[in-house]
């Protein structure tokens, strides 16, 4: 059985994010070996993802994001929905 990881927002941007060279680096690094994981996001991050006002950037980041399982949207993203614990 596969460790499933959630891949949020920042997983996606520190990908293209050269402001942070060793964050890139080890996200790069994390990205040829996320076969090895169950690798799931969700709408939110997409509906973020599709904000980005660069277009080249955007275009970027939704390809890095296709395929991956995406959760719907249920307000417990944004800390409106009952506490998880």
């Amino acid at each position: 059985m596969k460790l499933r990881v959630y891949l949020d927002t920042s997983v996606f941007s520190a990908y293209y994010d050269d402001r942070a060279p060793d964050r890139q680096v080890q996200t790069e690094e994390f990205w040829v070996r996320l076969a090895e994981f169950e690798a799931a996001t969700s709408e939110l991050a997409r509906e973020e993802l599709e904000q980005t006002p660069d277009l080249g950037r955007r275009t970027q980041l939704l390809k890095l994001l296709g395929g991956h399982d995406t959760s719907p949207h249920n307000g417990r993203d944004k800390g409106t929905g009952p506490p998880l614990c």
